[in-house]
């Protein structure tokens, strides 16, 4: 279950994140829209589930970055598996914050780097000014 709090507190710092991830045990808090759409997993399917759900059977190396607190805002390139199994890879903006002591990681997603679904990604601003 999305825990609203700390969805709240987040779009704070960061506007409409597609995805916030427990920095302890990697699993999901939240999920967007798009992020559902992209990578045809349910909110059910994915929050209170790890990370690894959508990186167990890629043909390449899956790493695992998550960015900590007090780390700049980083832009890379990772790879997923969609629940039909397709392979993609999209431009993701990260950022790792602290929600009451807490630490985070919170992602964008800014560009498919291949043509599947790609009228779900477009440039949007991600951090307010």
């Amino acid at each position: 279950m999305e825990n609203n709090n700390i969805l709240h507190k987040v779009k704070q710092i960061v506007k409409n994140p597609d995805a916030i991830i427990d920095t302890y045990d990697l699993s999901f808090v939240f999920v967007s829209e798009k992020c559902c759409k992209l990578t045809e997993f349910s909110r059910d399917e994915l929050v209170g589930n790890q990370i690894f759900v959508m990186c167990q059977k890629y043909k390449e190396p899956c790493e695992i970055e998550i960015n900590m607190q007090n780390d700049p805002p980083q832009e890379r390139i990772i790879p997923i598996v969609t629940k039909s199994k397709k392979n993609i890879k999209f431009k993701i903006k990260s950022l790792g914050i602290k929600v009451e002591n807490y630490p985070y990681h919170v992602e964008k997603y800014l560009k498919l780097l291949n043509n599947y679904k790609k009228k779900f990604l477009n440039e949007t601003p991600y951090f307010e000014k």
